[in-house]
C-alpha cells in the first residue's frame, strides 16, 4: 500500500469509528462522504440531520409520517432509508433492566412540517468507546433502521430481512450495518439495535431485571414489523431473521424462545425464516450457566449488594447509578471472567430463566429451559434455516491471546 493511500485509509477508518460513536453527528452514505462533505461535519453535542426536496416520506397510522432519505446501492441503485424509528419506549429509569415496553406513538415530530426525521442516526446503546476511554451511547437506543429499494405503492410486498448484529452482546449498532449490496436485490432489510451488556442481560430473574433483555428487545422489534412493516412496503408473511456471531446465537435463539410462535402474538408467528451465521444457541459461549453468581457480583461492584436487601432493594439501588457506572461494572465483570480463563461472557449473556418461571409464571420467559431440551421437544419454531460460518469468525479472540 503506498505511503499516500495508508494515511488516508487511516482518516477514513478514523471518521467512521467518529461517525458510529456519535462524536460525528450527519448520517454519511459512505465514509468518503466525510471527507468530501468535510465542511458540513458538526461537532455539536446535538444530532444534526440532514434535509433534502427528494426525501421519501412514509405514513404510518397512530405514529405519524417519517422522513427518510435516499441512498445509493454498491452497483448505484438508488434507495431509501428510514433511520432510528423507536419500536420500544427508552430503557432508561424505572425501566431499567425491566422487559422493553412498545413504543405506541406518535413519533416526535421534529421537522418543520411536523414529520418525524428517520433521516439520520441517533444514539446507540451504552457499550465502551473503541477509540475513547469513555461510555459510548444511550439508554434511548431501541431503534431500527429500514432500508428498501422501492417506496410502498399498495401492491408490491418485498421480503423483509431482519439483521441482529453481532459483537459478543457488549457492543455493537446500526451505524455499521447498511446494506448498500443487498440493495441492488428487491429486499428490505430492517436493522436493529438491541440492550448490550449488563443494561441487556442483568439476571435477576425477577421482573425488575429477569434476564435477557436484550433477546426481548429483538422481540420486540418482531413485533413492531409485523404490526408496521407494511407500510413501508414489507411483507409481513415474509420475514427472515439473520444475524452474525452473537447476532448469529440470537437468531437462533428467535427460533428456540417460544415468544416468536403464534400462541403469544395474536396466532401469528413473528419470522418464516432464519439464517444464523457463526452463532448458534447451542453454543456454549451464549448462555450464562451460573447467573447469579453475575448478578452479586454486578451489584458488588456498583456497592449495591446487602445480604439483607431483596433483588428488588439491589435492583433498585443500580438503576441510581449513572450509564458510566454501569458499565464500568461491566468491564471489571469482563476482565476478571478472561483474567480466571473464561470467554468474558459471564453475567453478560442469555440465561435460562428457570426461577422467572417458578416465582413468577405470568412473566413473559425468553428461554424457559435449556435449549437442547426445547429441540428435543420440538417446541421451537419449524421454519427452514439456512446456517454456516462468516470469514475470519473468531480472529478477534486468537489474536488477543
Amino acid at each position: 500500500m503506498s505511503a499516500i493511500r495508508l494515511p488516508l485509509l487511516c482518516v477514513v477508518l478514523l471518521l467512521q469509528l467518529l461517525l458510529q460513536e456519535g462524536h460525528l453527528t450527519q448520517a454519511f452514505q459512505h465514509p468518503l462522504d466525510l471527507i468530501y462533505d468535510v465542511a458540513d461535519v458538526s461537532f455539536e453535542e446535538e444530532d444534526v440531520p440532514l434535509a433534502s426536496e427528494t426525501e421519501p416520506l412514509v405514513t404510518v397510522p397512530n405514529m405519524g409520517t417519517a422522513r427518510g432519505r435516499t441512498l445509493t446501492s454498491f452497483e448505484g441503485r438508488s434507495f431509501y432509508g428510514f433511520l432510528s424509528i423507536p419500536f420500544a419506549e427508552p430503557p432508561a429509569g424505572e425501566l431499567r433492566f425491566k422487559y422493553p415496553q412498545p413504543y405506541i406513538g406518535p413519533w416526535p415530530e421534529d421537522t418543520e412540517d411536523g414529520e418525524y426525521d428517520a433521516t439520520y442516526m441517533r444514539a446507540r446503546c451504552p457499550q465502551n468507546s473503541m477509540i475513547l476511554n469513555i461510555t459510548a451511547g444511550r439508554e434511548d437506543c431501541l431503534h431500527l433502521s429500514i432500508y428498501t429499494p422501492l417506496l410502498p405503492d399498495g401492491q408490491t410486498k418485498l421480503p423483509v430481512m431482519v439483521w441482529i448484529h453481532g459483537g459478543a452482546y457488549t457492543m455493537g449498532d446500526a451505524n455499521l450495518y447498511v446494506p448498500s449490496k443487498l440493495m441492488d436485490r428487491n429486499v428490505m432489510v430492517v436493522v436493529v439495535q438491541y440492550r448490550l451488556s449488563t443494561f441487556g442481560f442483568l439476571a435477576g430473574q425477577t421482573p425488575d431485571a429477569p434476564g435477557n433483555m436484550g433477546l426481548m428487545d429483538q422481540i420486540m422489534a418482531l413485533r413492531w414489523i409485523q404490526e408496521n412493516i407494511e407500510h413501508f412496503g414489507g411483507n409481513k408473511d415474509l420475514v427472515t431473521v439473520f444475524g452474525q456471531s452473537a447476532g448469529g446465537a440470537s437468531s437462533s435463539w428467535m427460533q428456540i424462545t417460544p415468544l416468536t410462535g403464534s400462541d403469544f402474538n395474536d396466532g401469528r408467528q413473528l419470522f418464516h425464516r432464519v439464517i444464523p451465521q457463526s452463532g448458534s444457541a447451542l453454543d456454549r459461549w451464549t448462555i450464562d450457566p451460573v447467573p447469579h453468581e453475575g448478578f452479586q457480583l454486578t451489584a458488588g461492584y456498583l456497592n449495591c449488594w446487602n445480604d439483607g436487601w431483596t433483588t428488588a432493594q439491589v435492583v433498585a439501588c443500580m438503576r441510581t447509578k449513572s450509564v458510566h457506572e454501569v458499565n464500568e461494572a461491566a468491564n471489571t465483570l469482563y476482565k476478571e471472567d478472561t483474567a480466571k480463563g473464561g470467554l468474558g461472557f459471564k453475567g453478560l449473556c442469555p440465561i435460562i430463566q428457570s426461577s422467572l418461571a417458578i416465582d413468577y409464571p405470568e412473566e413473559e420467559n425468553v428461554i424457559p429451559d435449556a435449549p437442547r431440551n426445547i429441540l428435543e421437544n420440538g417446541t421451537f419454531l419449524r421454519v427452514p434455516m439456512m446456517a454456516g460460518t462468516v470469514r475470519d469468525e473468531g480472529s478477534l479472540v486468537v489474536g488477543c491471546k
